[in-house]
């Protein structure tokens, strides 16, 4: 059988494609068509549905020649450059926008091989290297003359691409057991902490079915034992409960430092999930100034920069270490309120994310206020209830914690398979069998 041979990306494609935008309404002469822009394909990989679309008006003649199919890779060529994507399916007129290339296989080339080895770390550092631009960048056509592949027969380059797909479905197949938990689990939180659960472990009938129980509130009906109250209430009484900082010369950049104390932010802050990935340090001398900033164990902390408004729970072995600027970081009493079910409610229920929306501007949350956050309201149930309702949502916690090791495992598996599979002057990958 022969051996691979080493050509450049251009040899591996028939021909690359930009497209159009089109208009939003329809004009002369022009069809409605569903649009691949860049975010959709950077976001979607090889699961682009066809129904996440948007529907743009274009002339028959843009839409025949930027016409896509599930066989083509769709490659972005300004924003996120290099990313792909591949259709599920298509079964009505879809094209590629003019921010993205419609990349289509040559004779001889196989299709899921291509879409893989153009989604490769080697190939993704390729088309970064390969654009211009400066606050947009823009993928030049040195991309397609400027790397080189070895490019096995057909029939590795079909087993290959099978592999591959195999481990795409294992990893999405999963991804969707992770949307359908969270999305559980925000629906029982709704429930456990509008309706409470009983000392049988059973979630109280709905008011509309059981009135006598409960009593109207500021966040309308809960149970007769609970009360609504702001987070201010619920704080401990340190001092501060509730802070953010350092600022200004209280902290300088020169001061930070390659090891010590670490100073945690918003990339420590994911929601439900807490990142023990330190970048930033302060010396035990700077720490002991900026004491009023130290995290305890089960603080709660919000980001106000970047992604406004997401939260965890800081973990109970977190050892010494600062709080910035960028989140609000808030010790609850836990007499009063558990910390988990305080973190869980500023992520997901209704009633916090419509409190927290008070500093939207534009429709988009620049910010959180401390006068914000110290007057949102949350249900407080009795600390006996409290502990029951934690425990239902723990377990659903269990379960999602499972499947996003699995996901992590399962990603881990497809990069390993990536390097082996694909070989590049130079690598030692190794393809397949043959």
């Amino acid at each position: 059988m022969p051996e691979p041979v080493i050509v450049p990306l251009r040899e591996l494609v028939a021909s690359v494609q930009p497209g159009f935008w089109g208009a939003d309404d329809r004009g002369f002469a022009t069809e409605p068509v569903r649009v691949i822009r860049n975010g959709d394909a950077a976001r979607a990989g090889a699961n682009l549905s066809v129904e996440s679309l948007p529907v743009r008006w274009l002339t028959r003649r843009e839409i025949d020649r930027a016409r896509t199919t599930p066989d083509d890779i769709v490659l972005v060529s300004s924003g996120e450059v290099g990313k792909v994507a591949r259709l599920v399916d298509a079964p009505e007129d879809v094209i590629v926008s003019n921010f993205v290339r419609r990349v289509r296989p040559a004779a001889q080339v196989r299709p899921s091989w291509l879409f893989h080895l153009m989604s490769s770390e080697r190939a993704q550092m390729a088309a970064r290297a390969a654009s211009g631009g400066t606050a947009l960048q823009n993928l030049t056509w040195r991309f397609y003359g400027g790397m080189n592949v070895f490019r096995p027969d057909p029939t590795e380059q079909e087993r290959i691409g099978d592999i591959l797909d195999s481990a795409n479905a294992e990893i999405g197949a999963t991804a969707n057991i992770l949307r359908k938990l969270e999305s559980i689990r925000a629906g029982l939180l709704v429930d456990l902490l509008s309706r409470g659960v009983d000392t049988d472990g059973q979630i109280r009938p709905a008011p509309s079915q059981s009135r006598d129980e409960y009593h109207e509130t500021a966040l309308g009906p809960l149970p007769k034992s609970w009360d609504a109250q702001p987070i201010a209430e619920l704080l401990a009484s340190v001092q501060p409960a509730m802070r953010s900082g350092p600022f200004g010369s209280a902290l300088l950049k020169h001061e930070l430092v390659p090891a010590g104390i670490p100073l945690l932010g918003i990339d420590n802050v994911h929601v439900d999930r807490f990142a023990d990935d330190y970048y930033r340090f302060v010396t035990p001398s700077k720490a002991r100034q900026l004491s009023r900033y130290r995290v305890r164990p089960a603080d709660v902390m919000i980001t106000i920069m970047g992604t406004v408004g997401r939260s965890c729970m800081v973990p109970e072995d977190i050892g010494h270490a600062l709080s910035s600027k960028h989140v609000w970081t808030l010790t609850i009493d836990q007499e009063k309120y558990l910390p988990y079910l305080v973190s869980l409610q500023l992520n997901h229920a209704p009633w916090a994310r419509a409190q927290l929306r008070a500093d939207e501007q534009g429709g988009i949350m620049a910010a959180i206020r401390s006068d914000t956050l110290r007057k949102l309201l949350l249900p407080v149930p009795k600390m006996d209830e409290q502990r029951r309702i934690m425990d239902v949502l723990r377990t659903t916690d269990e379960r999602i914690a499972s499947e996003r090791e699995r996901q992590t495992k399962l990603e881990g598996i497809k990069a390993g398979l990536l390097a082996d599979l694909f070989t590049f002057p130079g690598d030692a990958g190794r393809g397949v069998n043959r």
